[in-house]
Order: structure tokens, then C-alpha cells, then sequence
């Protein structure tokens, strides 16, 4: 069994001078956590259109996601361009 200290959340700051959003996962990464970060990016009215992003991988230890699951993903982007 799985101990929630496993999945942790994306966690990222913006520079608001360069507009470059720097990511960093880590333990294991599921669906649900890409979904609630790129909400939160979405959402993050500090962000400004246009940003650059970088994600650091290199302490992921696994990554639980399949094709099958992002099939949402474009809806969620869709709700935010204008």
C-alpha cells in the first residue's frame, strides 16, 4: 500500500520578469495531480499569458499516467483561452 506522502503535489513559482513558470514534481505523479496543477497555473492570476515553463522531473520515482487518462486534459485548457 501506498502512503500518501508518495503523492505529492506539483509545486511551482513564477517569475513574473522573465514570465517563465518553474515547476518541480516529485514521489509519484498521477493524473489527478497534472490536472490540479495545471488548474492552479490556470487559475494563478499572476501568470501572464504567453509564459514559459520548465518541470524538473528528476525526483519523480513514478509516473501513473496513461494516454486513456489525459483525454480531458484539452477541456481543461479550453475553458481558459480566450
Amino acid at each position: 500500500m501506498q502512503e500518501d506522502s508518495e503523492y505529492l503535489p506539483v509545486i511551482y513559482q513564477y517569475d513574473s520578469v522573465a514570465n517563465i513558470v518553474r515547476a518541480e514534481a516529485t514521489g509519484i505523479v498521477t493524473t489527478r495531480i497534472i490536472f490540479d496543477y495545471v488548474t492552479s497555473i490556470i487559475e494563478d492570476m499572476r501568470i501572464e499569458s504567453g509564459f514559459i515553463e520548465a518541470v524538473d522531473f528528476e525526483h519523480v520515482r513514478d509516473l501513473r499516467v496513461t494516454y486513456g487518462d489525459l483525454d480531458r486534459f484539452p477541456d481543461i485548457w479550453r475553458k481558459y483561452i480566450k
